[in-house]
């Protein structure tokens, strides 16, 4: 098995509703969003007013993992491939009805207090896992459309 995930057509599909639900929820709620279609750059960037831009990688997940619902679970695990392309990162339930927002700080906080370590899983081998406790992290119902604002200096915490 090798230590980067291999592409599928099929999980790519997936992810991608994940990524136009999130972005339609952000642009309903007020913010300017795009979607990037490389594989290699973050899944939305977001930019809110004259602010700069800042980059959200999204990540969906399977149906018994987590269906709908807050994030039942006490931490969130940021894999390795994600927070190097150096955003925030959100994890999307599988209806795509609810998600949770890891901030990029609390991410490099989990590093860089060695909350990380290496598994095995069924697309990669020895990928590094940061665990974010989900405490730290905000959760949202993608459903609801009033208008918000989901910083937490999230502004300040450029890519």
């Amino acid at each position: 098995m090798d230590n980067r995930k291999k592409f599928s057509k099929k999980d790519y599909e997936f992810g991608r509703a994940a990524e136009h639900a999130v972005a339609d929820w952000l642009r309903r709620i007020g913010y300017r969003v795009r979607t990037t279609h490389d594989r290699f750059a973050p899944d939305v960037i977001i930019q809110e007013h004259a602010s700069p831009e800042y980059a959200v990688e999204i990540e969906r997940r399977r149906q018994r993992s987590w269906d709908t619902g807050p994030f039942p679970y006490p931490t969130v695990n940021v894999p390795e491939r994600r927070w190097t392309k150096g955003g925030h990162f959100m994890v999307v339930s599988y209806q795509l009805t609810n998600a949770i927002l890891v901030y990029k700080s609390d991410i490099d906080a989990a590093i860089e207090a060695g909350a990380t370590r290496l598994v095995n899983n069924v697309n990669v081998d020895r990928e590094r896992i940061a665990y974010v406790q989900r405490k730290c992290c905000r959760q949202f119902d993608l459903t609801d459309f009033s208008k918000r604002s989901i910083d937490r200096d999230f502004q300040s915490e450029l890519f």
